[in-house]
């Protein structure tokens, strides 16, 4: 027999208490299955509205439910997204937020189409519980996932900004401002010969400060704000170095900070400021807030009480030197959704933007004096900054890098037996800095600078060779000088030909590099042009561009052959704006090795159905550069290996070279098809058609812009920045294919300037003794 309880719940009765948390909590299941209910019908409805038309009128007619492709069928997927169906759910919003389906000979949804199903499918994904890589489409990899007309013709999606963000500085810039330090300090920091690259911009010395990270070389930026964050082993560097720079700081030179360490324990609160202000002065270009002063003035202050006094400034020092700004960039909205950054922050911007340094001393008086506080005052900014031959713009140069790839050349190793077997001399080498010389020198004339290095064919030869001989010169001509003036002043004779001064004839010492550009021997060549660093035009009707420039055609080569898949690749991406997908799991991606074949004959393997979906993307835009062999010297036809004279000759002796043979007339045919725009479309005869169609092309332009836009905003476009690429182009259009106008108006759009909540930092943390004592 059932006993009620005598509490409120199980009683007989229930008390007015009771009876109220009953009704409640029977409300609050009631309103959480309508809710519950409310969710689920709306996620019902937007299925049906966003997703299962798109489906239907793009994906069922071949992931049916017979004989699907690729073994996906989508007919079935409902608005539950239930477990059994998550695995293809995430097949599906991979392909179409890659843009890799439906097809491209297909009919296409529309961008807004495709942005809608995402969204449901990336939420359905998540309910789920179904990893999947959400910062996908933020990879440099995939900026030309966003649709190219949709960006240049329609109007804008929503107000442009940046989400609030740090950037880690680059290696350049890490190492530019440590060394900005250490000169502040008189410091002795220790310096390795090996501080990464050089950008040959008479901007890196012999002695470099070691960075504690690097930036690894890929196919597209290395330099994305979401690529990267510095970990506890680069931490750890970084305060190995503060500590050693601390430890060799000239204290008797320190100015305020000298005074503290002599006063004490009777150091008063202006002295302890004074030391304070000038640490942040020496280590940070830009003011800071007077509450961060007074925060580190305490900190000492508080040292000097239970420390030597050279300890308590070491210690403030390097909570100075841990502060976030020493190894980032932190951009911030200054106020509200959506705001401009703050003056200071956005100094830093546009110094490491350009310089990879900090702010030269008028972007830092701007600061100060609130000049720096409208898109008129940056834009002031960057003019000055952009024309100021003074100041160091090397980021400029490592665009162009980036963009070509032409340093991986290098990277690309060349068998000296082939080359010999090619009948190219000894002294060939990929010269990287030829093309970077061609860059900096178009970006001097500052007109029609893309079109310019697509088409140009007046080159530098070996321009690193020559700039050292005419430094060599000129440095030998003006100690001449500087001596036989001192001479003619205390009366001395003065010996002009003494040893001391001869400057050997220039020499070249590069005929395999002569013979590959097409140039003839070193007899022929005209070493006095050349030490006089100028240009040479190439042989008429052999080159055209940086993409027939033998360390390009290298860099997009394989070991022992063409690639011309990665040379349409480069092409399909970087100037027609497509997608190529990634290659399908177990698919091996290579082709036969039978080096007594054509090329072409052997890539017919990519030809078969399953491959050519891709390859007819790449492989019509590559091939026209079988005009040169793979070590980058024009061609008229290919040499394969013949194999039975090769197998005579090594019969006599194992280590014969190969024999080649030749196999008729190159075929330099390709095809430009799918590019987005109908004028561009079409056959093309050989590399120099492709190419003049390509720098003609306002499409490929825009292209360019694009990536121009990636590169110094260290992101991807949106739909939302579409009227700052429309005005960026204009700039450049109007200034006559101008990068300093391209770049102003970039730097002066709302999607640089402008910022909205994100991840940004606060103030750096109180310093403590413990941080400061590592």
């Amino acid at each position: 027999m059932h006993t009620p309880r005598s509490d409120a719940f199980g009683s007989g009765r229930l008390t007015a208490v009771g009876r109220s948390v009953l009704a409640g909590g029977c409300f609050l299941v009631v309103l959480l299955a309508t809710a519950d209910h409310a969710a689920a019908a709306d996620r019902t409805a937007d299925f049906l509205r966003d997703v299962k038309p798109l489906l239907d009128a793009h994906c069922v007619r071949c992931h049916g439910p017979d004989d699907p492709e690729g073994d996906v069928s989508v007919h079935g997927l409902t608005a539950a997204a239930d477990a059994a169906q998550l695995a293809t759910w995430k097949k599906v919003f991979e392909r179409i937020e890659d843009g890799s389906m439906p097809p491209a000979d297909e009919k296409q949804p529309t961008a807004g189409q495709r942005r809608a199903a995402t969204g449901w499918i990336g939420a359905a994904l998540k309910a789920g519980g179904m990893a999947f890589d959400e910062q996908r489409s933020l990879r440099s990899d995939n900026g030309n996932w966003v649709d190219h007309d949709a960006l240049f013709s329609a109007g804008p999606a929503g107000e442009s900004a940046t989400p609030s963000r740090v950037w880690r500085l680059s290696p350049r810039g890490y190492r530019e401002l440590m060394r900005r330090i250490r000169d502040g300090f008189k410091a002795r920091l220790p310096f390795t010969g090996q501080g990464g690259p050089h950008f040959d911009w008479d901007f890196d010395r012999n002695e470099d400060i070691n960075p504690p990270w690097g930036l690894q070389q890929q196919w597209n930026f290395n330099d994305y704000t979401t690529a990267h964050r510095v970990g506890e082993s680069e931490i750890e560097a970084h305060l190995r170095l503060c500590q050693a720079l601390v430890n060799t700081c000239d204290w008797n030179r320190a100015g305020h900070c000298a005074a503290v360490i002599a006063a004490g324990r009777e150091t008063t609160s202006a002295q302890a400021q004074a030391a304070v202000t000038e640490m942040f002065a020496k280590v940070l270009p830009v003011p800071v807030g007077d509450e961060d002063r007074q925060r580190y003035t305490d900190f000492l202050l508080a040292r000097l009480q239970d420390s030597e006094p050279k300890v308590a400034v070491s210690q403030c020092l390097i909570a100075v030197l841990c502060r976030p700004e020493l190894m980032y960039r932190i951009e911030e909205s200054a106020a509200g959704p959506r705001a401009m950054i703050p003056p200071p922050q956005l100094a830093r911007s546009l110094a490491h933007t350009l310089a990879d340094r900090e702010p030269d001393k008028p972007l830092a008086e701007a600061v100060a004096a609130g000049r720096l506080a409208s898109r008129e005052d940056v834009r002031a900014q960057v003019e000055r900054m952009l024309t100021d031959p003074a100041l160091p713009k090397p980021r400029l140069v490592t665009f162009f890098r980036e963009y070509f790839g032409h340093p991986a050349a290098t990277d690309v190793f060349k068998c000296p037996t082939t080359l010999q077997e090619h009948g190219i001399p000894k002294g060939y080498g990929a010269i990287v800095g030829d093309i970077d010389a061609i860059v900096k020198a178009t970006l001097a004339s500052d007109t029609e600078v893309f079109k310019t290095l697509l088409t140009t064919d007046q080159w530098f030869v070996n321009f690193g060779g020559a700039k050292g001989y005419a430094t060599h010169r000129d440095r030998t001509l003006a100690r001449k000088a500087r001596d036989a003036d001192r001479a003619a002043k205390e009366g001395k004779p003065f010996d002009g030909e003494a040893k001391q001064y001869k400057i050997d004839p220039p020499s070249l010492q590069s005929e395999g590099l002569l013979h590959v550009y097409g140039l003839g021997k070193p007899a022929d060549f005209d070493l006095t042009r050349w030490a006089a660093l100028e240009r040479f035009a190439m042989p008429a009707g052999q080159r055209m561009g940086i993409l027939t420039h033998p360390t390009w055609l290298v860099a997009q080569s394989a070991n022992f052959d063409n690639h011309p898949i990665h040379r349409g690749r480069w092409i399909r991406e970087r100037l027609l704006g497509g997608r190529i997908p990634d290659v399908p799991i177990g698919v091996d991606a290579k082709l036969p090795d039978e080096p007594d074949k054509p090329l072409r004959e052997r890539m017919a393997r990519t030809r078969e159905e399953f491959c050519w979906k891709c390859h007819r993307l790449m492989d019509p835009l590559g091939l026209p550069f079988e005009q040169f062999d793979h070590f980058g010297q024009y061609r008229t036809d290919e040499l394969v290996v013949d194999v039975e004279q090769t197998a005579a000759a090594r019969a006599k002796n194992p280590n014969a070279l190969r024999t080649m043979r030749l196999v008729g007339r190159l075929d330099t045919t390709g095809m430009v098809e799918d590019s987005g725009d109908p004028r561009l479309d079409g056959p093309v005869k050989d590399p120099y058609e492709l190419i003049s169609r390509l720098a003609a092309s306002e499409r490929v332009e825009q292209v360019f812009v694009r990536h121009v836009f990636r590169f110094f905003l260290g992101r991807n476009e949106t739909l939302a920045d579409g009227p700052c690429l429309v005005a960026a182009h204009r700039a450049y259009r109007d200034g006559g294919g101008s990068m300093r106008a391209l770049l102003t108006s970039l730097l002066t759009s709302d999607a640089f300037l402008y910022r909205t909540p994100g991840q940004a930092p606060a103030a750096d943390p109180q310093p403590t003794a413990s941080s400061a004592t590592r």
